[in-house]
C-alpha cells in the first residue's frame, strides 16, 4: 500500500501567540473501512497496513514556552488502528477473550479474569510451571491449590513445593520439617534444596536478582518472587513506602521475565498493589523522593510554577499533571505561600510487547503499570526508542480519502485520549498510546501498531506523562 504525505500547522489562540506547533511529516498507509477490508481480503492476500502519522496537534494540559496553556486542536490524530473485528483477536459474543499474541513466548499475557482461557491464548503450562506461578502469587492458598490437583506434583517434588510455600509464608517449622525430607532426595536439585534451606532463615534470605533468576528452576523462581512480594507487602504495612516501592519494582521486573502468564485480573491486582504503595510514596509530598521546592506567589498557576522550575533547572522533565499528583492536589487550585515539590527524577515509559504491559518509571522506580493491546502479526508494534509527543483529548479519527470520524462516534476506535510517539529523528512515528472502543482487545494483539489501553488507564497516563519522556518499546 502506498505512503501518503501530509503536513499540518495550527496557530495558538491569542493567549499562546508566542508558541507554534511544528508540522508533522506523515508517511502512513491509508486506513480502510470494514467493508473495504473485507472486499480486499476476499480478492487478494492479506493487506499490509502501516500506522498513520497523526496530523500536528496541540498538547492538552501542557504549556507553551511563554508559560500559557495550549488549547486542544480541533484536529485530532488519525490512528494506527483498524476498527476491523478479528484483526488479531477473538470477538465472541458476550465474551471478553483475546487471541494469542503475535510473539507469545510464555511470558505474562493478560486476559480477563475468571474466564475460560481460550485455545491459543498462551502456551500450555506444565504442572510445575503452574505450581511455580501459584507459589509466586498465592502462597497462602498453595496447599489447598495443590490438594485439589494431586497429579500436578508427586513424591519429593510435592514435598519440595510445600516446603517452599511454607518458607515463603514464614512457617519455618514446617519448612524445616520438609527440608529434612527432600534434602538429598532423588529428583530434587541441589539448588532447590538450598533455596528451601535459605527460606528457613527468613524470606529475605532468598534474594536473587531479576537477571540471575533466569537460570533458576521454576519452583525456586516462584519462591523467590513470592518472597519478594511478601517482603513488599510487609514493608507497606509497616509504613515503609520507599522500601516497599523498591521491592515492588524488583518483583514486577522479575515477573516480566517469568515463564508463566498472567490473567488480566492478576495484572490488575499487581497494578492496584503498586498504586497503593505509590499513593504514599511518589504521589505524596511526604513520600521522601528527590524534589525541588517552589513557593506559590500571588496570581500563580501550575503552569507558572512549572515554568519557574524549568528556569531554575532546564533539565527538568515534568508536566503540570505530574506536579499536581505528586503534591496530592485534587485539581489545579493552589494558593500563595503554598510550597510545591517538583519531581527531579525523569519519567520513562516502557512498553513490554510480550507481556502486554505499559510501565511508568520515575528514575529507576516503577510507579505505575497497565495492561495493553499491541500490534497484530501483520502490523506489529515496532520495537525501539521514542519520546512522548503531542497529547490530545477526545481525538477525532482521520483516514485518507474519508471524512474524519468525530470523537464519540461508535466508528471511532481511539477512545478518550491520544499520546503521540516521536521517533529519534524528531518526527511523528505514527505510533502512540490511545484508548479503545474495544476494551475486550486489551491483552491481545489486534491493533495496526499502536498501543491500546483502557480509557481510564490512558487518561491516567495522559496526565502524568510529560512531553519529551522516553518511550522504550521492548520486543
Amino acid at each position: 500500500m502506498g505512503w501518503a504525505a501530509c503536513a499540518s500547522f495550527f496557530l495558538l489562540a491569542a493567549a499562546c501567540s508566542q508558541s507554534e506547533v511544528d508540522a508533522a511529516g506523515a508517511e502512513p498507509g491509508a486506513m480502510l473501512t470494514r467493508e473495504e477490508l473485507a472486499t480486499e481480503e476476499a480478492g487478494s492476500s492479506a493487506i499490509q497496513t502501516e500506522p498513520e502519522v497523526p496530523a500536528s496537534t496541540l498538547t492538552a494540559g501542557e504549556e507553551s514556552d511563554a508559560g500559557a496553556p495550549l488549547r486542544v486542536s480541533e484536529v485530532a490524530p488519525p490512528p494506527c488502528e483498524s476498527p476491523l473485528e478479528g484483526a488479531g483477536m477473538q470477538a465472541a459474543a458476550g465474551s471478553k477473550t483475546t487471541a494469542a499474541p503475535a510473539h507469545s513466548t510464555g511470558t505474562p499475557v493478560a486476559r480477563a479474569t475468571g474466564e475460560a482461557e481460550p485455545a491459543g491464548l498462551v502456551r500450555q503450562e506444565d504442572g510445575e510451571l503452574a505450581a511455580a506461578k501459584e507459589l509466586a502469587l498465592r502462597p497462602e492458598g498453595f496447599e489447598a491449590w495443590l490438594a485439589g490437583r494431586p497429579q500436578v506434583l508427586t513424591g519429593a517434588r510435592r514435598d519440595l513445593a510445600l516446603g517452599l510455600a511454607a518458607g515463603v509464608r514464614g512457617d519455618k517449622q514446617k519448612a524445616l520439617a520438609l527440608l529434612s525430607v527432600v534434602d538429598g532426595a532423588s529428583g530434587v536439585r541441589i539448588a532447590e534444596s538450598t533455596a528451601l534451606r535459605r527460606l528457613t532463615e527468613g524470606p529475605g534470605a532468598l534474594a536473587v536478582s531479576a537477571s540471575a533468576a533466569d537460570g533458576e528452576p521454576a519452583l525456586v523462581l516462584g519462591a523467590v518472587l513470592g518472597s519478594l512480594v511478601r517482603r513488599a507487602q510487609e514493608s507497606a504495612r509497616a509504613g515503609k513506602a520507599g522500601e516497599a516501592a523498591s521491592l515492588w519494582t524488583e518483583a514486577l521486573e522479575m515477573q516480566l521475565r517469568a515463564p508463566w502468564s498472567l490473567t488480566l485480573g492478576e495484572v490488575d491486582q499487581w497494578s492496584r498493589s503498586l498504586a497503593e504503595v505509590q499513593r504514599r510514596r511518589r504521589w505524596s509530598p511526604e513520600g521522601g523522593w528527590a524534589a525541588r521546592e517552589i513557593q506559590v506567589v500571588a496570581g500563580d498557576s501550575l503552569i507558572g510554577v512549572r515554568k519557574r522550575a524549568l528556569e531554575l533547572d532546564p533539565n527538568l522533565l515534568v508536566c503540570t499533571g505530574q506536579i499536581a499528583r505528586a503534591n496530592g492536589l485534587k485539581g489545579e487550585r493552589i494558593h500563595p505561600g503554598q510550597k510545591l515539590k517538583i519531581p527531579l527524577d525523569r519519567a520513562k515509559l516502557v512498553v513490554d510487547l510480550d507481556a502486554h504491559l505499559v510501565l511508568y518509571y520515575l528514575g529507576e522506580e516503577l510507579v505505575g503499570l497497565w495492561p495493553c493491546g499491541v500490534g497484530a502479526e501483520r502490523s506489529p508494534t515496532k520495537a525501539g526508542r521514542y519520546t512522548v509527543g503531542e497529547k490530545t483529548r477526545e481525538p477525532m479519527w482521520f483516514r485518507p480519502g474519508a471524512a474524519p470520524v468525530p470523537y464519540g462516534d461508535p466508528a471511532n476506535p481511539l477512545g478518550t485520549r491520544w499520546i503521540e510517539w516521536v521517533d529519534e529523528r524528531g518526527r511523528s512515528s505514527g505510533f502512540g498510546f490511545h484508548g479503545t472502543n474495544e476494551p475486550e482487545s486489551i491483552g491481545g494483539a489486534g491493533s495496526q501498531g499502536c498501543i491500546r489501553m483502557r480509557d481510564a488507564d490512558v487518561e491516567e497516563l495522559f496526565e502524568i506523562a510529560p512531553k519529551g519522556a522516553l518511550v522504550e518499546v521492548r520486543a
